[in-house]
């Protein structure tokens, strides 16, 4: 990224772990809740991913960092890394 410190929540920080691992690949929305959302809670569907990538997005402040992949689900840009502290 550039060097800036984000704080991300626990969900946040399971889909960007989720997405990260594998890079330029998509990852469906059902996939991202299972791996990186935490298990689905009642009522919970796949727009959930949705809102939470949106807000990661701005949190990382990094366009084109996360991808959509119309009828795929997003994957993360390899062009970027992610380091966790």
């Amino acid at each position: 990224m550039d060097g800036a410190t984000r704080h991300l929540t626990p969900r946040e920080f399971g889909l960007l772990a989720a997405l990260a691992a594998q890079p330029g690949e998509p990852v469906s929305r059902d996939e991202l809740l299972k791996l990186g959302a935490g298990e689905r809670q009642l009522g919970e569907g796949s727009r959930t991913v949705d809102v939470h990538v949106a807000h990661l997005r701005d949190k990382l402040g990094l366009p084109g960092a996360i991808a959509t992949i119309r009828g795929r689900g997003y994957a993360f840009n390899p062009a970027f890394r992610v380091e966790v502290l």
